[in-house]
């Protein structure tokens, strides 16, 4: 029997991994996505929009949800077998969805959200067990307080303000908070970011020893990171079963500091290079520096090795392929790690070796 599922986004990073893989997974399900229609990061077009049932265009901030699922909504006896909401990032979207579809119109409401909900919540950050569990999401008490760590987080504090909005309506859900999320086609640039710096270090100064600088701030703090195919597996997985009412972190069991990450991002580039990275406390530190902190209780599929195996290999494979993101990266690297002359130059030579 086939299940009718709709996504609210679907195309972007996370969103389209999850699309293909059920895709690829369930001839029996019928996507119909909600979006804004764009298309142009990496291959999603020829990977994804072809394949699914429907794409409707909506700025889900200014069209009518209602208007644009008439042709289901009217069905007297059609109802989505769930909703998987992506582009929830503040809560007016997830207050004009249950004001425009009714709540007999789907079974189950899955809300993608993350771990940055605890940057807003009352936590010890003394305590001796800093990894965070599901229960730790409760805001201060203090007004005061809620406005200070709003301030200090406003994404975090509008993820909440979705999640709240959706337990206030009582309806079947499922709430996954993810860490940072690694993978092929991420859409932030992060991985990659780090990724061809490394790549560019090593052919610099090959089997030298590659300093990299980092706050001091963020030095040894560890966070937790999830694998984009493990969301799209779990998502799955839930839909095959009658789980609801749930909150869950995932992500890997190892949290890991920035030098962690960096050098298993270079083990991946050369056998042993990771053991020649060294970070290097600073007073200040790139952009691409954010505060972490592991949030994980329920750990998923992959193997993390085999996970960062696969991402160095893809964005190997990307430099030739995918024009518009990698000089998009070449940019921020610029502005950010390679700001010495001569060493963009060295840059220039060292990205068209992938290029020939």
């Amino acid at each position: 029997m086939s299940k009718n599922i709709l996504i609210l986004g679907g195309n972007g990073f996370i969103g389209a991994e999850c699309v293909e893989y059920l895709l690829d997974n369930n001839q029996n399900y019928n996507l119909v996505l909600v979006n804004r229609d764009n298309w142009n990061d990496w291959d999603t077009m020829s990977r994804i929009k072809s394949r699914i049932k429907e794409n409707i265009k909506l700025d889900r901030k200014k069209g009518s949800l209602k208007a644009a699922l008439w042709h289901y909504l009217s069905q007297e006896d059609f109802k989505f077998d769930a909703v998987i909401d992506f582009s929830a990032y503040k809560v007016r979207v997830v207050k004009n969805f249950f004001q425009e579809v009714p709540k007999d119109k789907f079974k189950i409401y899955i809300l993608i959200s993350s771990d940055s909900v605890y940057e807003v919540c009352q936590i010890d950050m003394d305590r001796p067990n800093l990894t965070l569990d599901e229960s730790d999401s409760i805001r201060p008490e203090s007004e005061s307080e809620r406005k200070k760590l709003k301030e200090l987080d406003s994404y975090g504090h509008h993820k909440l303000k979705c999640e709240e909005e959706l337990l206030n309506h009582k309806v079947p859900y499922l709430i996954l908070r993810l860490p940072d999320v690694i993978g092929p086609r991420d859409s932030t640039n992060r991985f990659w970011f780090y990724q061809m710096y490394l790549e560019f270090l090593e052919y610099k100064n090959p089997g030298g020893i590659h300093e990299i600088k980092i706050s001091k701030f963020y030095h040894n703090k560890k966070t937790s990171y999830v694998f984009v195919r493990d969301v799209a597996r779990v998502i799955d997985l839930l839909l095959k079963t009658n789980k609801q009412n749930e909150i869950v972190n995932l992500g890997f069991e190892q949290a890991m500091s920035i030098n962690d990450l960096l050098a298993l991002i270079a083990l991946f580039i050369k056998p042993g290079m990771d053991q020649r990275i060294k970070c290097v406390s600073v007073e200040n530190c790139a952009n691409y520096i954010y505060e972490p902190f592991p949030s994980v209780t329920k750990a998923p599929f992959s193997d993390l090795n085999n996970s960062f195996e696969e991402c160095v290999r893809f964005y190997q494979s990307a430099y030739s392929k995918f024009e518009s993101e990698r000089r998009q990266i070449e940019k921020e690297l610029k502005k950010e790690w390679i700001k010495d002359i001569n060493d963009q130059e060295i840059f220039k030579k060292f990205i068209n070796q992938f290029l020939k």
